[in-house]
């Protein structure tokens, strides 16, 4: 667990959240935003460990999961897929995290890939 004001971090991303705290300042968020990203970190890692996730598995597909348990929860505000982008780039750097599936190469399969999301 990590202490972080007076909140504590659970779950398999809470030894992560001074780190984060810091690569957030560092990509240039204001110490409010990096605070919100943050304490959405905590809330993510929270549900994590409720629901059996472990941090190898972060990525696009386990934060839109989370986003989609939100509403459900009580949540007011469910958070866009953006705001979780400097989560994701964290824990792939630290290597944690698997890398983003490749873009494509050209605007055929662009146009394919948008249509199976659809």
């Amino acid at each position: 667990m990590t202490r972080q004001g007076k909140r504590t971090a659970v779950g398999p991303l809470a030894a992560y959240v001074d780190g984060f705290r810091s690569f957030a300042l560092a990509w240039g968020y204001s110490p409010a935003t990096a605070g919100m990203l943050v304490k959405e970190m905590r809330s993510m890692s929270a549900w994590m460990l409720e629901t059996g996730h472990d941090v190898g598995e972060v990525s696009e597909g386990l934060v839109a999961a989370y986003r989609a348990w939100l509403p459900g929860s009580g949540r007011r505000r469910v958070p866009t897929p953006g705001e979780f982008r400097a989560l994701l780039a964290y824990c792939r750097q630290l290597g944690v995290a698997p890398q983003a599936p490749a873009a494509p190469d050209d605007a055929v399969e662009v146009i394919v890939q948008a249509y199976r999301a659809w």
